[in-house]
């Protein structure tokens, strides 16, 4: 009689609190907490890294802080035997309400991750009438992206950089309108030459068959592989850019009336050309040029608001326009890549970085938007906000160079749009590795416990690439003994990354 009793009163309990809890329409909880960055079962994600997850609200379920563990061991997850980060909805940098009723929240993982490993993460939902409502255990690998090269050079900026198979060439200037120095260093970082022009700004290529064009200012000169100037010739306008095919050399400069030319020379420097750019040709960042004398042009232009936007045009050996790729809405095409079949362009909207494959007639292939924050329902793709400067390719895979920022800092790309850059913001250099559709296969960020940005990048074997950038930072990827205080608004920065295929 006592045992059912007890059992009475055991089942009555349970029905009243499954009432409360469960039944009542009034305490729904959501049905899951899905991973949204990195994605479960991804791979090459970064070793510094902000965690992205969602949770739907149930009915009147309002979670108020959330438990995040992580750790390379799946059991100690699985369990939540690991130490835990909590994290408070009511942060307004951790969580952001969208909408149906949705929860997107972040946690910066305060460790830097190993390399090449794998990696489980959970999250546990706190209701204090519901309590803990547990997400499931998601599995990542981080990148295996290596620094083999690190060296802070004394001046104040990158202008330019190329590579041949002992070294690189780097251009940089030791503050603004001061003169240019050009040296070539082995894969070492040690100096092998330097020579020093008056100039504020130089452009570098190499000749094919051996030897360096530097375009500084108004001056063209040839130098050998020993750093000896060969020749040097002046030219009607400042050097915009500078394009080689076979053994000539092409430079596109602006004259004084603003007409943008291209000057044809041959291995002599001998002019053999001139090429008249049509008027809505406003500025040429890089340019390639076919067998026939037609030209592929990046260029920028002012929309009727007065703000930047960027273009690609095919214009033939008469000036006439072959074909434009341009867009409506502002967009800023930091690089362009030359490919077999086409061309590949990165650039940045609205702190959202934008690779494009377009194919020889302009045609658009196909688009990728990579944000840090969702659209409305959309996925976040990344952890981080990156603005990419430059790309190259390396085998079948595109990679892509820039510098990346942690939190929302609004306009990040303006902050390089004057000199000197400002690097006061949590800034680290990037790699991307993407796939032939422009899908990341690979990222990590470089760097210190300051400012630091990548803007030039060269593939230097088929395993290798070379960034040159700036930063503050003393420790680190970086590890300098640059004197800040001669360099306060931050050093040339030049690093090596093994990208293997």
């Amino acid at each position: 009689m006592k045992r059912s009793a007890f059992l009475s009163i055991v089942i009555t309990i349970l029905i009243i609190s499954w009432g409360c809890v469960y039944t009542s329409t009034e305490r729904v909880p959501p049905k899951k907490i899905s991973s949204l960055y990195p994605q479960n079962n991804a791979i090459g994600i970064e070793t510094k890294l902000t965690l992205f997850w969602s949770i739907p609200f149930g009915r009147e379920f309002q979670p108020e802080n959330f438990k995040v563990f992580i750790s390379d061991n799946r059991n100690d997850v699985l369990n939540m035997t690991t130490d835990y980060y909590m994290i408070s909805t009511n942060d307004s940098n951790a969580c952001l309400d969208y909408v149906s009723n949705i929860h997107i929240c972040l946690m910066d993982v305060p460790f830097r991750l190993k390399k090449d490993t794998e990696y489980y993460w959970r999250v546990v939902a706190y209701d204090k009438s519901y309590g803990d409502f547990s997400g499931p255990v998601w599995r990542f690998r981080t990148n295996d992206l290596k620094i083999n090269l690190s060296k802070v050079l004394p001046y104040d900026y990158p202008n330019s950089i190329i590579s041949d198979s002992n070294g690189f060439v780097i251009g940089a200037s030791k503050g603004y309108g001061s003169a240019i120095d050009v040296e070539k260093l082995d894969y070492s970082g040690n100096i092998i030459w330097k020579i020093s022009e008056d100039s504020w700004t130089v452009k570098l290529r190499r000749f094919p068959d051996g030897g360096y064009a530097a375009c500084f200012g108004q001056k063209l000169a040839k130098i050998s592989e020993s750093g000896n100037i060969l020749k040097e010739r002046n030219i009607s306008g400042d050097c915009e850019s500078l394009a080689v095919r076979s053994r000539n050399l092409y430079v596109a400069y602006r004259e004084s009336s603003g007409t943008i030319k291209i000057d044809k020379f041959d291995k002599n420097f001998n002019r053999i050309g001139t090429y008249i750019m049509p008027s809505n040709v406003n500025s040429i960042t890089k340019f390639f040029v076919d067998s026939d004398d037609t030209f592929v042009i990046l260029g920028n232009e002012l929309n009727p608001e007065g703000s930047r936007r960027s273009y690609v045009v095919k214009v033939d050996n008469t000036g006439g326009i072959v074909w434009r790729f341009s867009e409506n809405e502002l967009r800023i095409i930091t690089d362009m890549l030359e490919t077999n079949n086409g061309y590949i362009l990165v650039g940045t909207q609205g702190n959202n970085m934008i690779v494009t494959k377009l194919l020889e007639n302009g045609g658009e292939v196909w688009r990728k938007v990579y944000s840090r924050f969702p659209d409305n329902d959309s996925k976040p793709l990344l952890s981080s906000a990156i603005i990419p400067m430059s790309v190259a390719s390396i085998g079948n895979s595109i990679v892509v160079a820039g510098f990346s920022v942690d939190r929302n800092e609004g306009d990040v790309y303006s902050y390089f749009m004057s000199y000197p850059p400002v690097l006061d913001k949590d800034f680290d250099a990037f790699i991307a590795k993407l796939d032939e559709d422009g899908n990341i296969t690979s990222l990590e960020k470089f760097g210190g416990s300051k400012g630091d940005a990548g803007f030039f990048l060269k593939a230097v074997s088929d395993s290798k690439v070379i960034i040159a950038g700036i930063t503050k930072s003393n420790d680190g990827d970086v590890n300098s003994d640059i004197d800040e205080s001669e360099f306060p608004n931050g050093a040339v920065w030049i690093f090596g990354v093994d990208i293997n295929e």
